[in-house]
């Protein structure tokens, strides 16, 4: 408007009026240039050369910002850094990658719904190399932190599963999930030695499970019955009872008198 028609006074420039100039600035900062008008003047050439420049430079800015996001979304999520926004699912707390597939396995509904998070403390998804399972959402980090618990959601869990290596790791998963869900979430722990599962009980645990007071009798029933491996009977015939917990008794290797229901 000024190059066009204010310097020169030429009433029948395209640019004679206020709107058409800021109609040509838009057009041209974003990139479109319908053409319709176009400056004639040095001035307003040269203006138009500015004009152009900070668009191309605007845009390109706005798709680097964009581009940037999504990539800081993308890492984040693949890190197990970002917070999960679900309600009613199924959390597993858990450094055992045999442990993680059962339960898994176990829940296939719940999977194929995506409503399961994993909290495991691994630097990348630790189902990554499963097709089924690596687009589960996962949270990075040690379970028994509080504010892991809170990326995870864990207040609004429906169930936590928890097994790890050191059962320290799982007391403290069990205690922490209890007191941020004040008890509402179903906690389910499995621990191994003998003697731990009152502790278990004492911090609200609704079930802790030993796999080895289920795997001896499991075992011993074998052994009892026809075609039992080589293994199984080598390891009764020991008599060395007391390192599984003292479950089998002395005398004919059966289940009758095993209270299963303990182990529950």
């Amino acid at each position: 408007w000024f190059f066009e028609y204010v310097l020169t006074g030429n009433p029948d420039s395209a640019f004679n009026n206020l709107f058409s100039s800021l109609w040509w600035t838009v057009q041209t900062v974003t990139t479109l240039g319908y053409g319709d008008l176009a400056p004639v003047t040095l001035g307003g050439q040269l203006f138009g050369i500015v004009v152009v420049s900070a668009g191309l430079v605007q845009l390109a800015l706005i798709i680097s910002l964009v581009s940037d996001r999504l990539v800081a979304f993308r890492s984040t999520k693949a890190r197990g850094l970002s917070d999960v926004q679900m309600k009613n699912h199924i959390l597993i707390c858990s450094d055992d990658m045999g442990f993680i597939n059962r339960i898994l396995e176990e829940n296939e509904p719940f999977v194929k719904q995506e409503r399961i998070v994993l909290v495991c403390p691994f630097e990348e998804h630790p189902l990554l190399s499963e097709t089924r399972f690596r687009d589960l959402p996962w949270v990075s980090g040690e379970s028994y932190r509080y504010k892991i618990l809170q990326k995870a959601n864990a207040d609004q869990a429906f169930i936590a599963y928890v097994a790890f290596r050191d059962d320290s790791h799982s007391l403290m998963t069990v205690m922490q999930i209890e007191q941020l869900s004040q008890g509402e979430v179903i906690t389910m722990a499995q621990f191994q030695g003998h003697g731990k599962r009152q502790l278990f009980e004492e911090i609200g645990c609704d079930h802790a499970l030993d796999p080895y007071r289920l795997l001896v009798p499991m075992m011993v029933s074998a052994f009892a019955s026809k075609g039992a491996p080589w293994w199984i009977r080598q390891l009764i015939m020991r008599g060395d009872y007391s390192r599984y917990d003292s479950i089998v008794q002395k005398g004919s290797p059966t289940l009758e008198n095993h209270e299963l229901h303990d182990d529950y």
